[in-house]
């Protein structure tokens, strides 16, 4: 299966209506899944990154509206789309399929479709749900962007004020210089060549911050060294970690083949999931707080069409996730903090950035020992 590509799941108890779509949807820029039951469906979805969903309102197993809610509570991000048939259905007192339709779209389906299919109509209802699909999947982002930088900001700030401070002790030494006659020419240069250093330091650390926060409408995508990836991540979170007592170690490979995508967003993969395990560590009761970082190449890979691939693995010492939620971390707003602390999108949003960059991502765990998030990414193409 394409990783890259927005997963179909098909639900519906007629066999010739699955085959058709099936085969209509996989000629496309789709994954696609098909079930006749509608809690098979659901846990199909519990496991899987599925984006749009066909769903025949008149499932035998599930009540059709119930299963339209229950998508919506499990996979937010989903888009619904109703199938129903042209004849009535009396199988709900008052109510035909089209009133079933109306009632669909009030629970969160976005469009019907009708039986038997229009093609036409039903590549128009598709596009319509890519494109809302999108618009979701950036706002996710740009939200869980927004809830990263709250917890940037106290580091950003420890960030700026040491070169403030480097600043002011350089002119509180001109003036008392001044003060006393003597302050030389040369000195004076060496001290404003320091400041204009200091300065510089801020402005790069304000600039990254403003590169970082900006919206963007769909990835932009250049050759990327995911060194540099690594590094943009530590100018934002270097003095938020050391005033934790977190030790970094780097264990970055040198001349690594580049990758292909949109830098700024796998620095947000990044970021999440340092921000993640800082947590899990400051939580923790091990006395030493250790974050490992390493990259490497490897030809060991199961992403489709794979020439090899580029590996990030983030290591902690922190409490570690227990198996019993170690298959949710991934599903949106699903989170292990207190109330008000964090939206339960990074994760998944993360997911979503790797997906769509063509890789996956994966996390081992031992409870009270460590933790590993692996970024896996293709090689980008010569």
């Amino acid at each position: 299966m394409n990783t890259n590509k927005t997963t179909v799941l098909v639900v519906d108890n007629d066999r010739t209506t699955r085959e058709q779509l099936e085969q209509e949807i996989a000629r496309g820029m789709y994954n696609v899944q098909t079930t006749s039951e509608g809690r098979t469906a659901i846990e199909i979805i519990r496991r899987s990154e599925v984006g749009i969903i066909l769903v025949d309102i008149n499932l035998p197993d599930i009540n059709g509206i119930e299963f339209i809610r229950k998508v919506k509570e499990i996979a937010p991000g989903c888009e619904l789309i109703v199938i129903i048939g042209t004849a009535p259905y009396s199988g709900w007192a008052g109510g035909g399929n089209i009133d079933l339709a109306i009632e669909a779209l009030r629970s969160g389906a976005i469009d019907y479709i009708e039986k038997p299919i229009n093609m036409d109509r039903f590549h128009t209802v598709m596009g319509r749900a890519q494109e809302k699909l999108q618009e979701a999947t950036e706002q996710l982002i740009q939200t869980a962007k927004l809830s990263a930088l709250g917890e940037l900001t106290a580091g950003v700030a420890h960030e700026l004020n040491q070169p403030l401070n480097g600043i002011k002790i350089i002119c509180q030494s001109i003036i008392k210089d001044i003060q006393k006659n003597r302050y030389s020419t040369e000195e004076l240069q060496t001290d404003l060549a320091d400041i204009v250093e200091q300065v510089d330091k801020m402005a790069a650390i304000i600039d990254h911050m403003r590169i970082f926060t900006r919206r963007s409408e769909g990835m932009n995508t250049e050759l990327i060294d995911i060194n540099t990836v690594v590094e943009g991540t530590f100018k934002l979170l270097n003095q938020q970690l050391k005033d934790n007592g977190i030790t970094v170690t780097k264990n970055l490979a040198p001349d690594l083949p580049q990758v292909k995508g949109d830098i700024i967003r796998l620095e947000q993969v990044c970021i999440n999931l340092i921000i993640n395990a800082k947590n899990a560590m400051t939580k923790g009761a091990n006395a030493g707080k250790d974050l490992k970082i390493t990259t490497y190449q490897t030809n060991n890979c199961d992403l489709p069409s794979c020439n090899g691939t580029i590996v990030v693995e983030i290591e902690d010492n922190g409490t570690g996730i227990p198996e019993s939620i170690i298959d949710k971390i991934f599903q949106p707003f699903f989170t292990t903090n207190e109330h008000g602390k964090g939206t339960g999108l990074g994760l998944s949003v993360s997911k979503k950035i790797i997906n769509e960059h063509g890789g996956k991502i994966s996390v081992q765990s031992d409870v009270g020992r460590a933790t590993i998030f692996k970024l896996t990414l293709p090689i980008a193409d010569k």
